[in-house]
């Protein structure tokens, strides 16, 4: 059981990952590679991909209640160069 005085600390409402660079969010997210039925914008490059293979990287924060999820989308091309980079 958690102490009861980590529920009465304020969580930031101003900090999120949409805050984080690349580095710091494919550090915490998961990454599939998954078909792109939609149109979807790559994060790192702002190149439109549809009906191609991208990396779908979900951010997941869970805790009391619903987890929330955040979702970049990544080219093949881009996630090898990040992947290069050390991301």
């Amino acid at each position: 059981m958690w102490p009861g005085w980590t529920y009465s600390v304020p969580i930031p409402e101003h900090i999120g990952p949409d805050d984080y660079d690349d580095r710091q969010f494919l550090q915490r997210a998961q990454t599939k590679l998954k078909w792109s039925l939609v149109p979807r914008r790559c994060h790192a490059s702002g190149r439109w991909m549809w009906l191609t293979l991208v990396y779908c990287a979900d951010y997941i924060i869970s805790g009391p209640g619903d987890p929330a999820v955040w979702t970049r989308w990544y080219s093949r091309e881009e996630m090898l160069i990040l992947k290069l980079k050390g991301y």
